[in-house]
Parts: structure tokens; C-alpha cells; sequence
């Protein structure tokens, strides 16, 4: 999911500092700090968040249009829910978009408009046309199953994502696809038409659908392959629940409707990209950018790493990747087979300076976790150690402006070194730990495989660590 980049404006109060933010028309203060730092700068962003989070505007000033701007707005949600409710998705995003024209539309427009609604336009009686859909839409909404339509059924399947996440037994990144998906369904198919209505046309012409935004460029090819997947388990699953109700398209999985995904180059660092980074990192950053290269980590498998699983004795991590161990539980298939990682020296080194020896081992500098969740954001403070770094490397010219890699390319640059090896090249799909069939089965897992060593300690020469 995107993130907002922290924006505040600084400026003297007393002895110390406080920020401002304008926010629609208002100015939002922050409390009074002793400095400008970047623990007080986040601390004042969440005030602003939360803050954000609750402030309504004011409403504006009333004048001799108002009335005409209510009286229109009322009739365009009558037009917009008479679309959705009638399966008419062109005609309900043509009103949307004068429904946003009303508060700034002129006089003449206003006009115009009002013509439509509640008089004669261009020789066509429009009146007794809107009250014949406003009776339609009181029909339609009075024989409808409020339990059935759509807003209500893809909360019902959203929030089964979000309680895993809570739970670690789903990932948040899932959580959020899942719902980002489903909302661009919701907006098209009608929050309020029930899915009883659902057909093979309804399947069709939503693929339809998000092949335009595609093509329009709204989308990348594989964010619309990701949200076609989401909106096919979420009627196969609402169909299974309410078999009586709902029928689940006979074309739902069609390969000629499928958006395949685009194969994206991987683009990993350079040899040389990650010898300016770890010498440019902070110890602790430092630390973040060695588990993601050593044992191909990413930022919850840092998060995630308890003493239990770390040998602080002959410097090995012994675990499985946290997203199939989370896979293991949610499917019931006990625990996934376990990688035993030899540390580099400087790997382990950093690891007894700033890891606990009981519970995670890893916190940020205030002793809380390095990831925090919430319904529509990620805390991610790796993730902000690793964009400090890049920003003063660009401020001292030594990275160009237009450079960003992002830190999942580690995990890809140490998986390309071993897949070009002659000695070593079999070795990238333990590296990744991908969970094969053989390994799951048949070998035991957690103990040292000497080749693999060898192959871990050359990734570590070849990166000059």
C-alpha cells in the first residue's frame, strides 16, 4: 500500500519548536517540542493523523445557489443509485462525475441542470422521468436483501483478512490488496445492488472493465491480474456461504476473461551499490540491510525473529520464511520446514550488540517493534532507516535523484549472485526458501547443509563482507 511522506512545517514557539500542517482550509498545530528531530517529527505526525482522522470541515457559507446546489445534489444520488441498482455502471460514473461538479459549478450550469431535473429540456418532459426512478430505486431497495448487496458482503469477506493479520495468521500486504480490489468492484458493480444479480455478464463486463483501466493506464497489468484474483475468491466464497442466494458464475474462471501478469525484471543492487550503502548505514541499519542479504530477509522476517531461533552461540538463524510459516498454520499443514542460516562474522557481530536474548530480537530505538499495523497503514522503521540512508547519499551527489531501488531487491541481489555461480548456482532456491515438496517431506529441516554454508559465505565475499 502507498505511504504518505512526512510534510510539517517547522517553526519557533518559546525556547523549542512545534509544526503546522494546512489541511482543507485549516491549519492544524502541533504541541511544543524541544528540537526538530525525526522521533518529534513522527510523533507529531500521528498527532496530525489522528487529528485529521476527525476533523470535519466547516460548512460553507450559505448563499443564493444553495438551495439549488441541495436540490440537485439529492437528484444526482437518486440517478446514481438507480444506475447502480440497475446494473447500469456507465450511466452511474457519468453522474458521479457531475455529482462532483456541484459545489464549485457556476450559475449558468446550475441552471442548466435544474432544467433537467425538474422541468422540460430540449423538448423532452424530464420531471415525471426522475420521479419514475425514484419510485424504481424505492422498489428495488424494499424487495433487496440489505444482508446480500455488495458494500455489506465484501466488508464480511474483507474483515476474515484483517482478522488474520491481527492474529499473524495472514499478512496485512494480503489484507490490503484484498480490500483495495474489492473497493474498485464495489464502485462499479453498485455498493447498494444486491449480488443476487450476479451472472456471467456481471463477470464478463468487470473483467471488461478492468481491462479499460488498463489500457487507460489507471492500472498497471498486474495490480488489475492481482484485483481480478481477489474479486474471483470473493464470489466463489460468498457463493459457497450463501449457496441459496448466489450463484457462482459458470464463466467466473475463464481463461479467455483472464488478465495475466506481467513479468517485471527484478533489477536487483550492483556489487558496488550495496559496498556504498552498508558503508554509508548507521550499525543498526546496517544490521537490517545484512539479515536481507545474508539470509534473505524481508522486513517482517527481521521483524519477526525471535532468540529462540538464533544459534548465539555458533552465530546461525534457524526459521522459516514468516510468511510460510503463517501459510503452515492458516492451512493446517504444521510446520514448514526450517532454513539453518550461517551468519557472516559482521552479521553476527551486529546481531550480540543490538539483539535481546529473550522474545524479538530486534526493536526500534524506542524498544517497540520495527513494524506496526494499522487497518490502512504500515509503521515500517526499517524501512525509514533504509530511506535516510538514501537521502543523504543523494544530498552528497553519490546516488543520482532519479535512483530508487527498494529494499526488497536485496533479498533478489543475493538470489542472482548464487543463480550465476558455477559452484554455488543450485543453491538460490534455498537461499529464497521456497518450500518444495522433497524438502517438506522428506528432509529434516534446521540443521546445517555444509554446501549451503559454502554458498552463504561466498555471497558474503563476493559483496565484500
Amino acid at each position: 500500500m502507498g505511504r504518505e511522506k512526512i510534510k510539517l512545517t517547522v517553526e519557533k514557539a518559546g525556547t523549542g519548536i512545534r509544526y503546522r500542517r494546512m489541511h482543507k482550509g485549516k491549519v492544524w498545530i502541533s504541541s511544543v517540542y524541544n528540537q526538530d528531530t525525526r522521533e518529534n517529527k513522527r510523533s507529531a505526525w500521528e498527532s496530525f493523523g489522528a487529528w485529521r482522522a476527525e476533523y470535519k470541515p466547516p460548512t460553507p457559507e450559505r448563499d443564493e445557489s444553495s438551495l439549488l446546489r441541495d436540490l440537485i445534489t439529492r437528484e444526482i444520488k437518486v440517478l446514481i443509485e438507480h444506475a447502480e441498482l440497475t446494473g447500469d455502471q456507465e450511466d452511474a460514473e457519468g453522474w458521479r462525475q457531475r455529482l462532483k461538479e456541484v459545489p464549485t459549478a457556476d450559475w449558468d450550469w446550475l441552471q442548466k441542470v435544474t432544467s433537467l431535473f425538474f422541468g422540460e429540456f430540449d423538448g423532452v418532459e424530464c420531471k415525471e422521468i426522475i420521479e419514475d426512478r425514484r419510485r424504481t430505486v424505492a422498489r428495488l431497495k424494499q424487495s433487496t436483501d440489505e444482508s446480500l448487496v455488495a458494500k455489506c458482503l465484501v466488508d464480511e469477506f474483507v474483515a476474515g483478512f484483517k482478522r488474520k493479520a491481527d492474529a499473524n495468521r495472514g499478512s496485512w500486504g494480503r489484507f490490503g490488496q484484498v480490500k483495495a480490489g474489492l473497493d474498485v468492484f464495489v464502485k462499479w458493480y453498485g455498493a447498494s445492488r444486491s449480488l443476487e444479480h450476479l451472472s456471467e455478464t456481471t463477470v464478463r463486463e468487470y473483467s471488461a472493465h478492468l481491462e479499460k483501466l488498463v489500457s487507460d493506464g489507471t492500472f498497471a497489468q498486474t495490480t488489475a491480474h492481482d484485483y481480478q484474483k481477489a474479486f474471483q475468491a470473493f464470489v466463489r466464497s460468498i457463493g459457497e456461504d450463501y449457496p441459496n442466494d448466489i450463484r457462482i458464475p459458470q464463466n467466473l474462471r475463464a481463461a479467455r476473461l483472464r488478465i495475466v501478469a506481467e513479468r517485471k525484471e527484478p533489477d536487483p543492487f550492483t556489487v558496488d551499490e550495496v559496498k556504498l550503502l552498508l558503508d554509508s548505514a548507521s550499525a543498526r541499519t546496517k544490521l537490517y540491510l545484512l539479515l536481507m542479504l545474508n539470509c534473505g530477509m524481508y522486513q517482517g522476517d527481521i521483524a519477526d525473529l525471535t532468540a529462540s531461533e538464533v544459534d548465539w552461540k555458533s552465530g546461525r538463524i534457524i526459521r522459516p520464511r514468516s510468511k510460510a510459516a503463517r501459510e503452515a498454520i492458516t492451512r493446517g499443514k504444521g510446520q514448514p520446514f526450517r532454513v539453518n542460516w550461517l551468519l557472516w562474522n559482521a552479521t553476527f557481530d551486529l546481531l550480540k550488540e543490538f539483539g535481546n536474548r529473550e522474545g524479538i530480537v530486534l526493536l526500534n530505538e524506542k524498544g517497540g517493534p520495527l513494524l506496526t499495523h494499522k487497518s490502512t497503514t504500515r509503521n515500517d522503521a526499517i524501512r525509514s532507516a533504509y530511506r535516510r540512508v538514501i537521502d543523504k547519499l543523494k544530498r552528497a551527489g553519490k546516488l543520482p535523484s532519479h535512483w530508487n531501488k527498494t529494499l526488497k531487491k536485496f533479498r533478489k541481489t543475493g538470489a542472482n549472485l548464487l543463480e550465476k555461480s558455477k559452484s554455488h548456482g543450485l543453491f538460490y532456491e534455498l537461499y529464497l526458501d521456497h518450500q518444495s515438496v522433497a524438502r517438506q517431506n522428506y528432509l529434516v529441516s534446521g540443521v546445517p547443509v555444509p554446501k549451503f554454508d559454502a554458498a552463504i559465505k561466498w555471497v558474503g565475499s563476493q559483496l565484500g563482507v
